[in-house]
């Protein structure tokens, strides 16, 4: 059987791929084997990797979870300042309000004393009418 140079070349191809797929695998086939010791290691690896992947996960979702809390702390803080500032305004207020009513117990009482000229003048107006009527009688 003869072959033509057409046919031959296109076996030459075939045979050249086979052999650049299936040469590289084979040369580099001890590079891909590990010992059974470094397969072990291997796997613990990939189980702790998975291990604190999911751990990850969790602290994510904690961590976002205390964000909101802290969110809300800042919230409750700031009404508690502004709670603060009204009762303190509502204080002062109590303090002037206390001010005035001292100051207007002090004019009443004042006011209700008699004076030292009005006592005086009763004092002679009773003794003038007392000698009016020792006269009379």
């Amino acid at each position: 059987m003869r072959y033509d140079r057409g046919t031959i070349k296109i076996l030459f191809a075939i045979i050249g791929i086979l052999l650049c797929i299936v040469v590289p695998s084979l040369l580099y086939a001890e590079d891909v084997c590990v010992s059974e010791e470094s397969a072990k290691r291997i796997v613990v690896d990939l189980e702790k990797g998975k291990v604190n992947e999911e751990q990850v996960i969790t602290l994510k979702a904690y961590n976002q979870e205390m964000e909101k809390q802290i969110l809300l702390i800042k919230e409750v803080a700031k009404l508690k300042d502004e709670q603060i500032k009204k009762n303190e305004e509502m204080i002062e207020q109590q303090k002037k309000l206390m001010e005035y009513q001292a100051q207007a117990c002090e004019e009443k009482v004042k006011n209700g004393s008699p004076s030292f000229f009005d006592g005086l003048i009763k004092i002679i107006g009773g003794a003038g009418i007392g000698i009016i009527i020792g006269v009379l009688l």
